[in-house]
């Protein structure tokens, strides 16, 4: 039964003012009673929902918009974080996504994984969240379907680059060193 039911059965119960007020009283009583309860749990599963995203986050899982959003309403700094984390798996899976071999995708694991602060608060779970990313892309068809090594590295291209794909990977060459003059 709602509040006014309950009121309304004690009112008619009672006729007498002192009765109806001290079971006025007792009904909002409860009424008390069962909202501070309810804002208990509320702040109960709040908090038991938190830790569940926490440790989604930390394990380098990519969180739901709704989880998101609450951590947005709830808790700004863990949001942060979560935007954090999640600007970095946007970078792997774009770099994921132009690798041409199964062994690019090893090398820019590593680069990525290489790339994390060993100072960084977030470090285990940045560092999880790379290891995520890489193994969803190879569950992939597109990782399956890519060669063991680009066609550049077995043809033996890499020797022989043009000067247009020269300048493109920015490769330095002990013979092109020595032709600097540095003066400190």
């Amino acid at each position: 039964m709602g509040m006014g039911a309950d009121m309304n059965i004690n009112i008619k119960s009672n006729h007498g003012f002192t009765n109806t007020r001290s079971s006025l009283k007792a009904v909002l009583d409860q009424h008390r009673e069962a909202l501070r309860v309810s804002r208990a749990e509320d702040e109960e599963s709040e908090k038991r929902k938190s830790e569940k995203i926490s440790q989604k986050l930390n394990a380098g899982k990519k969180l739901t918009a709704s989880e998101m959003d609450f951590l947005r309403r709830t808790n700004p700094e863990m949001y942060m974080k979560a935007l954090r984390i999640q600007m970095k798996r946007e970078m792997v899976e774009n770099s994921l996504k132009n690798c041409k071999s199964k062994q690019e995708v090893d090398e820019v694991a590593g680069l990525q994984l290489g790339m994390i602060n060993g100072k960084d608060p977030d470090r285990e779970a940045l560092i999880n969240a790379v290891n995520e990313v890489v193994k969803e892309f190879k569950k992939t068809d597109k990782y399956k379907s890519l060669p063991q090594e680009s066609e550049e590295k077995r043809d033996g291209r890499n020797d022989s680059l043009t000067s247009e794909e020269y300048n493109d990977k920015a490769i330095l060459r002990k013979e092109d060193i020595a032709d600097f003059d540095v003066k400190l």
